[in-house]
């Protein structure tokens, strides 16, 4: 800026100090008063001048402060310096027309900042006129409004929310499913009026502060907790079969999914969860369930007359077998004693196979007893024969259960003599224990070819076979004698790998219903 504007900005700024100085006198003010207003004024809102153009010839120290511009970078120029892009032209055109018709103009102005900030100013302009009517300067006087705004908008956002919120909030309140909102500790702050009145709770008022714990059988306390840390890791759980339980202390069954709420910055503040109440269907499966247990039973009481039918002829043959072997002892011919080996063989297939059978369909309750699975691995160690090509080592935890030690001897001895039947020639079998939440779990790996993936999804079902002598019944029964504990078999293949796991504690509800 060159001496010559400098010094029409200082002019014109007296002249605008000297007319609200005249507008001040007329009130009979001292002139110690109105030196105190008119620096009052300076240091308490934002003041610009421009001559009739627009160009800015005066802004005070407010001025620069809120704008983040020098007062020379500022003289000289027009206040498009600080447009924001917010407004429309024309919004500045009914503007310019209003002051420039001689009129005051008030409004809200979105201005930007040197360091690319906005702000929003309360803005009334006032022409001045010279001496012959004519304007020759503007006067603009801001103040900051620009937390109000920020505030403002929040609240219109806010505002947004809620409306859009009350369109499902009856949605929410009357859904059939059971709806609660938890935090990240797991309490819950807020649920639907079907989770409160199906835990036998008046009001979700009533609900409100308790935790995800409060509402949860005993027995399934592990699960619960183990759902809540599988969300805090991956963001949401789906399907998880729980019990909940109600106020008076009663418990039904559901699947319960959550997925996770974020705050405006993105930081996990809590989970919204969906619960089904699935007592209709559980007890539908339960019923189903029971019969096909009755028409296990009735099977199994057949089966068991047909194989004590089978079994008494079957030592016939194999007794009278044995005699004409001993008899024909000294015969060498190979034809005749390959003859006896298909024999023994046969009646051994047709033995096992009975056996296989009447394990499947036996029906009995859990005689359940305090043990370590040690023990339990120990002793069926001890009655398996294992080729000498074939290492079996066991990782011998002491870890105590509940369980039907027999049962449970059952599933490993089905398991590690299928894991030496699939070993072609040399190999090795493992079996760890570990524990987890509650639970034993046992991995039993061999290095045999593996598992077939067209069979591998149904190698539980009964009748399903990899070998030519068996009856597809072993490993379903493994699964039904794991199930019946509470626990769980799967398995993974290259390397193949069964892995058990069991309660440590058999869920009361089991014991009950057998």
């Amino acid at each position: 800026m060159n001496q010559q504007q400098a010094k029409s900005s200082i002019n014109d700024h007296d002249f605008v100090k000297q007319d609200i100085n005249e507008h001040l006198f007329s009130h009979s003010y001292s002139q110690a008063d109105l030196n105190n207003i008119l620096k009052a004024l300076d240091e308490s809102v934002i003041i610009a001048i421009t001559d009739k153009d627009g160009t800015i010839t005066y802004v005070n120290k407010k001025f620069c402060e809120i704008s983040k511009y020098s007062e020379n970078e500022l003289l000289g120029q027009n206040h498009r310096i600080l447009k924001s892009g917010h407004h429309t032209i024309e919004f500045y055109l009914a503007m310019w027309k209003t002051i420039s018709s001689g009129n005051v103009w008030r409004g809200d102005i979105k201005n930007k900042a040197k360091d690319g900030s906005y702000y929003w100013v309360k803005t009334v302009i006032v022409p001045f006129l010279d001496e012959k009517g004519k304007i020759c300067n503007y006067v603009a006087i801001r103040t900051n409004i620009t937390k109000h705004k920020e505030t403002e908008s929040k609240l219109n956002q806010s505002l947004d929310f809620i409306s859009q919120i009350k369109k499902f909030k009856n949605l929410y309140d009357n859904s059939p499913d059971l709806f609660r909102i938890v935090n990240i500790e797991g309490k819950i702050i807020y649920c639907n009026n079907i989770y409160a009145s199906k835990l036998g709770y008046s009001s979700v008022a009533d609900v409100i502060g308790h935790t995800i714990y409060d509402h949860v059988s005993e027995d399934n306390y592990f699960e619960i907790r183990n759902s809540f840390e599988a969300w805090k890791k991956e963001g949401n759980v789906i399907n998880r079969k729980i019990m909940l339980m109600k106020k008076d202390g009663t418990e039904f069954p559901c699947l319960l999914s959550a997925n996770s709420i974020y705050d405006e910055h993105d930081k996990l503040i809590g989970s919204n969860t969906i619960i089904k109440d699935m007592s209709d269907i559980f007890k539908a499966e339960k019923e189903i369930e029971q019969l096909k247990h009755e028409k296990l039973s009735i099977l199994g009481q057949m089966a068991a007359r047909l194989a004590h039918d089978i079994r008494n002829p079957l030592s016939v043959i194999k007794s009278s077998i044995s005699i004409i072997e001993k008899h024909y002892s000294d015969n060498t011919e190979e034809k005749l004693q390959n003859s006896f080996t298909r024999m023994h063989n046969s009646i051994s297939r047709i033995s096992h196979q009975i056996e296989d059978v009447l394990e499947f369909l036996e029906i009995r309750g859990l005689e359940i007893q305090r043990t370590e699975i040690s023990d339990i691995l120990n002793s069926v160690s001890s009655v398996i024969l294992v080729p000498t090509e074939i290492k079996l080592t066991v990782d011998r935890k002491y870890i105590e259960l509940e369980c039907d030690i027999k049962k449970i001897e059952t599933v490993f001895i089905n398991l590690i003599l299928n894991a030496i039947q699939a070993i072609e020639k040399e190999g090795r079998i493992r079996i760890s224990t570990s524990e987890q939440d509650g639970y034993v779990i046992i991995d039993v790996e061999d290095t045999g070819p593996g598992i077939s993936l067209n069979v591998i999804d149904r190698v539980f079902d009964p009748l399903v076979t990899t070998k030519q002598t068996g009856t597809g019944l072993g490993l379903s029964s493994c699964k039904i004698i794991v199930e019946q504990h509470g626990g769980s078999i799967s398995l993974k293949t290259n390397p193949t790998v069964f892995t058990v796991k069991l309660p440590k504690i058999v869920p009361s509800n089991l014991l009950e219903s057998k």
